[in-house]
């Protein structure tokens, strides 16, 4: 079996992935490579010491034997703990890229954890193009289009794709190009059932037509306040440090220097590697 320098198994790798590493260069990071480890190591002992737990129980109960209320309770904890740490380290990672802004960890530590991928590649080409929107490379936002559609060719990937297309339209105020994308999000939305998360990314990316609507049309002050009142995604520091800086552009429409000045210094404050911060760093 071969091995690469990180120590990850080739024999695990899919044509999904290969073809991903082919056409977009991400950063090697030791310390994402060990967190990803440490994770898949873990969980790999916390999953097989629960398997082992409900063995025993499941034994005990059978042959009643005396500590089958012991082995019970063991089976119980052990597996309540692998579950736990799942959903800890999940979030975990999730915090990288929406709580700490650090898009070359998240891409590097997402791109270790999804080489041992073997299926949900449409969730996973999604995360993988969100990473790389929120850091700016929109040409290869496009690349993981691309493979949604020659490795995903479902009505899930098909909405996945739209949905990165409405972020990029957005991106460079495409008004008719977002327009197309909602609408096709709207009529895959008849037959994609999403998870809470998505469906809240779906009703968020469905206002943005109307939101360049209003900044075509000149209406600064109604934008303002309507950017105001959307529940951007759980209010992550990613989405407030989006959300400022749409403010930051309307509030310079405006010509209002003091929310300008309140809304860039939030961006650069807390952007850190998002290109939002990067956008306003230059200006």
């Amino acid at each position: 079996m071969k091995w690469n320098e990180s120590g990850i198994s080739m024999a695990k790798r899919t044509a999904q992935y290969e073809d991903f590493t082919a056409l977009v260069d991400v950063p090697v990071l030791p310390d994402a490579e060990k967190f990803v480890k440490n994770y898949l190591l873990t969980a790999k002992i916390l999953k097989i010491i629960a398997i082992c737990a409900l063995v025993l129980d499941i034994v005990s109960t059978a042959l009643n034997l005396s500590f089958k209320g012991i082995a019970e309770t063991a089976a119980i904890v052990c597996l309540t703990v692998y579950i736990w740490y799942r959903v800890i380290s999940s979030r975990k990672f999730r915090d990288i890229l929406l709580q700490k802004c650090d898009v070359n960890k998240a891409l590097a530590a997402y791109t270790n954890l999804i080489s041992y991928a073997k299926g949900k590649w449409e969730i996973h080409f999604y995360n993988l193009g969100n990473i790389l929107y929120y850091s700016g490379r929109s040409e290869d936002v496009k690349k993981i289009q691309f493979l949604l559609k020659k490795h995903c060719p479902t009505r899930l990937g098909d909405m996945y794709y739209e949905m990165l297309g409405a972020k990029l339209a957005l991106h460079f105020m495409d008004r008719g190009e977002l327009q197309n994308h909602c609408s096709n999000m709207a009529v895959l939305s008849k037959y994609v059932k999403l998870n809470r998360t998505m469906r809240l990314i779906y009703h968020e990316i469905m206002q943005y037509p109307l939101l360049v609507q209003m900044w075509d049309n000149g209406q600064y002050m109604e934008l303002y306040n309507s950017l105001l009142q959307i529940k951007f995604l759980r209010k992550t520091i990613s989405a407030q440090v989006k959300q400022n800086y749409y403010l930051y552009k309307v509030s310079a429409a405006l010509r209002n220097p003091e929310k300008m000045d309140r809304h860039r210094t939030f961006v650069l404050q807390h952007g850190k590697d998002l290109w939002y911060c990067k956008k306003l760093e230059t200006m």
